[in-house]
């Protein structure tokens, strides 16, 4: 599973079968499936940051201003 912070909220993408899941990570150490936003299958994982710097960019704010990807 690799981590994201994404403009603020905590976000995880994880490869199964070919296909890339998304999930929204909670503070409690739980995550829900992302249904809404469907990440390429084609995508590389070297392109996941700025795949969700695009898809979530109306997000951005002056105290969350990037999409940062998070240490294990």
């Amino acid at each position: 599973m690799i981590r994201f912070e994404v403009f603020g909220q905590r976000m995880a993408v994880e490869r199964s079968d070919g296909a890339w899941g998304l999930y929204a990570l909670s503070d409690d150490g739980k995550r829900r499936a992302v249904h809404d936003v469907a990440v390429p299958p084609d995508l590389e994982e070297s392109d996941l940051l700025t795949w969700l710097a695009d898809i979530y960019h109306e997000s951005a704010s002056a105290r969350h201003p990037d999409v940062l990807r998070l240490e294990d």
